[in-house]
């Protein structure tokens, strides 16, 4: 369902768990980024490094989760790039909102991409991390 791998039961829980680890995600870069009480972004120069190792740290995560439940991790990490460019997970109308009426200058495409590079690193650590540590078969 999720995942397109899985029958619709486990399809679920995959979906839950995807959209549970983008908001943690994106809660962490959130979070890390300073942002006001009203889920407003004070700018891009309030994303620091500080934020890209809570990138990181929220691909790791939501790599542990889908490649537990065997799902796919595509959702998770499109939800935390679209947190990460200021968007509400809690609606369409917000995405709609983005996608018509966004600035895609140089900085905000360099703050996307970066996002997704960090969520890529983290998530590949988590892969690896599970294959060297956590082997099912042991």
């Amino acid at each position: 369902m999720a995942s397109g791998r899985d029958e619709i039961e486990d399809g679920m829980n995959d979906f839950i768990a995807q959209m549970l680890g983008g908001i943690v995600a994106y809660a962490l870069a959130w979070w890390q980024s300073s942002a006001t009480t009203s889920m407003t972004w004070g700018g891009l120069e309030a994303l620091d490094p500080y934020t890209a190792v809570a990138s990181l740290f929220g691909g790791f995560l939501l790599m542990m989760v889908y490649d537990r439940q065997d799902g796919g991790w595509e959702v998770g990490i499109l939800a935390c790039i679209v947190g990460l460019v200021g968007v509400s997970l809690t609606g369409a109308g917000d995405f709609g909102g983005m996608l018509v009426n966004s600035d895609w200058d140089m900085t905000n495409m360099l703050a996307v991409f970066g996002g997704m590079i960090a969520s890529g690193v983290g998530a590949y650590m988590a892969i690896m991390f599970g294959e060297q540590l956590l082997n099912e078969e042991e």
